[in-house]
């Protein structure tokens, strides 16, 4: 089964962005449903850099790296 990295931007409230990166590659069939899904994570704490930001995301035992800081 064919399977992609992926490295989205989250919103992070106030027309603000930030990177994270999967964990592990995702399954090309899911691909859709996983960018759809990044659209819905909002933060309520400050981030730094390899802090997990969603765990096991989708079910698919991926977790969703920031790489970027954010401080609150």
């Amino acid at each position: 089964m064919p399977k992609r990295l992926i490295s989205p931007y989250i919103n992070e409230g106030a027309l603000r962005r930030f990177s994270v990166r999967a964990g592990k590659a995702i399954p090309k069939s899911r691909m859709d449903e996983a960018m759809r899904g990044v659209k819905k994570i909002r933060l309520k704490r400050g981030v730094h850099v390899g802090d997990v930001v969603a765990d096991n995301f989708l079910g698919l035992g991926v977790n969703l790296i920031a790489t970027r800081e954010i401080i609150r």
